[in-house]
């Protein structure tokens, strides 16, 4: 299954997909929204998922997937938001989730993961925010989760960890924050967890 937008939309893209495929999903949207866009996927994936937005949002962007994924679930973002991003995900998956931002965040950009990760996780932002970055992690891993940030944050970074990892964490941070950097970890981890901090925080 494809869907694929290409062009401008001054106001209100949605896209919703509720259902199961049993092989191969993809989203990918490239163009200009100045207004809200919203991707919504409930459903079943049994192999392949993939969501790539390149482009420029003035306005709210939201990605929600709920479902179970048993193999392979990516979520590209390659944009520059000027207010409000978030990425939602609930549901199970059973070999390798990502999630990459490319882009810039002129305010709020929310990453949100709950549920069970069996092999690998990775969480990767490379970017400008310059207010409020939130990324919450409730997850259990059962073996290893990264969560990658490189770029600029001028006003307010958290991470949050909430869960179990039975086999290496990793928190990777390489930045520049000009106000409050928070990372918290809660939860259980039988080996190897690493958090890792290079940058400035004035």
């Amino acid at each position: 299954m494809e869907i694929w937008v290409k062009g401008a939309v001054t106001e209100n893209r949605k896209i919703w997909v509720k259902g199961s495929v049993t092989e191969n999903m993809e989203i990918s949207v490239t163009g200009t929204v100045t207004e809200n866009m919203e991707i919504w996927v409930k459903g079943s994936v049994n192999e392949n998922m993939e969501i790539s937005i390149t482009g420029t949002v003035t306005k709210n962007m939201e990605i929600w997937v709920k479902g179970a994924v048993t193999e392979n679930r990516k979520i590209w973002v390659k944009v520059s938001v000027t207010e409000n991003m978030e990425i939602s995900v609930t549901g199970t998956v059973t070999e390798n989730m990502e999630i990459w931002v490319k882009g810039s965040v002129n305010e709020n950009m929310k990453i949100s993961v709950t549920g069970t990760v069996t092999e690998n996780m990775e969480i990767w932002v490379k970017g400008s925010v310059t207010k409020n970055m939130k990324k919450w992690v409730e997850v259990l891993v059962t073996e290893n989760m990264a969560i990658g940030v490189k770029g600029t944050v001028n006003e307010n970074m958290e991470i949050w960890v909430k869960g179990s990892v039975t086999k290496n964490m990793d928190i990777g941070v390489k930045w520049t924050v000009s106000k409050h950097m928070e990372t918290r970890v809660k939860g259980t981890g039988s080996k190897h967890m690493e958090i890792s901090a290079k940058g400035t925080d004035s």
